[in-house]
C-alpha cells in the first residue's frame, strides 16, 4: 500500500520534474521498500511485468517513465510494416512501445537471459503483439557461449546490468551467434531500425552484422556507447563509429543519454 502511494505521488510530481522523479527511485528507503516486489502494470501505454529489485523496473514503476526522449524517438521513427531489431530486449519495454506504434510489422528481440526472454513473451501475449519474436541468444562476431555475470554494485537480480564484463556471480549461459549467420537462416527480408544495448558488447555484435547492414541498409541504428562498459570490453565509441562508417553509416548528432543515432551516409544515398 505504501509503495503504491509512493508511486502515485512520484508520477504526479514527475510531470513537473521528470529528472527528480527518476533520481528519487534510487533513494535507499525506496530501494529497501521495493525489495522482492513483483508487479504487472500499465506503463507507457503497454502492460509490463516488473521486478522492483531492478533499477530500470523500479524507476518505471515509481516514476511512470524511463528514458522518455528515447521512447519518443522510437515512436516517431517506426512505421506500420517495418521490421525492428531489438538487440538486448530486457523486459520488452522498447519492443512493446514500438509494436504499439507500428500496429503491424515485425519485431525481433535478441535476449539471452531466460527470465527476461520469458517476460517479453508473456508481455507480447498480454498486449496482443503476435508479431514480436524472441531469440534467446546473444550476438557477437563469433559463435560460442555467452556468460553473463551480475554487477556487484547492484542487486543480484537486476537483469539490466548483467554483462560479460562484470565480476559478480555467473547468472546466465546462452548461445552466441553472428547476426549475419542467423539472418541467413531466419528468412528476414528487411530491417528498418536496429537498436543495440548490450552492456559493452555492442562493438563485437556490430562486427558480426556488417554484411547485413551493407546489404539491407536499415535507415537507422541506435547504439548505446556507455564509456564505462566499452572500457571494460576494451573498445571505444570511436571503434564503433569506424565500424559503422565502414558499413556505410555515420552519426547524425542525435543522442539520448548514451544512445547514439546513426544513419546511412549521404554520399551513399546519393548513389542509390
Amino acid at each position: 500500500m505504501l509503495l503504491t502511494a509512493c508511486a502515485t505521488s512520484m508520477r504526479l510530481a514527475g510531470r513537473w520534474s521528470p529528472e527528480w522523479a527518476r533520481r528519487t527511485t534510487y533513494w535507499a528507503p525506496l530501494v529497501r521498500l521495493s525489495q522482492g516486489v513483483r508487479v504487472t502494470v500499465m506503463r507507457q501505454g503497454v502492460v509490463v511485468d516488473l521486478d522492483l529489485d531492478g533499477n530500470l523496473d523500479r524507476c518505471l514503476y515509481l516514476s511512470g517513465t524511463y528514458e522518455d526522449a528515447y521512447l519518443r524517438f522510437l515512436r516517431s521513427e517506426l512505421r506500420p510494416g517495418d521490421t525492428y531489431i531489438d538487440v538486448g530486449g530486457h523486459i520488452g519495454l522498447d519492443a512493446f512501445v514500438v509494436a504499439k506504434a507500428m500496429g503491424r510489422g515485425r519485431v525481433v528481440c535478441f535476449e539471452p537471459s531466460p527470465d527476461s526472454a520469458a517476460k517479453i513473451r508473456a508481455g507480447a501475449r498480454r498486449n496482443g503483439f503476435d508479431f514480436i519474436e524472441v531469440v534467446e541468444m546473444g550476438l557477437a562476431n563469433e559463435s560460442g557461449t555467452l556468460v553473463l555475470r551480475s554487477d556487484p554494485a547492484w542487486h543480484p537480480g537486476d537483469s539490466a546490468v548483467r554483462s560479460r564484463y562484470n565480476e559478480g556471480d555467473v547468472v546466465v549461459e546462452a548461445p552466441l551467434v553472428r547476426f549475419d549467420d542467423w539472418i541467413a537462416k531466419a528468412g528476414l527480408d528487411r530491417m528498418d531500425v536496429v537498436k543495440l544495448d548490450i552492456e559493452g558488447c555492442e562493438h563485437d555484435a556490430l562486427l558480426g552484422m556488417r554484411e547485413s547492414l551493407r546489404r539491407m541498409r536499415p535507415r537507422c541504428l541506435i547504439v548505446e556507447v556507455g564509456s564505462i562498459r566499452l572500457a571494460q570490453a576494451g573498445t571505444t565509441a570511436e571503434m564503433i563509429d569506424q565500424t559503422l562508417f565502414d558499413a556505410g553509416y555515420e552519426r547524425t548528432g542525435e543522442m539520448m543519454l548514451e544512445n547514439v543515432v546513426y544513419r546511412c551516409r549521404r554520399s551513399l544515398l546519393q548513389r542509390v
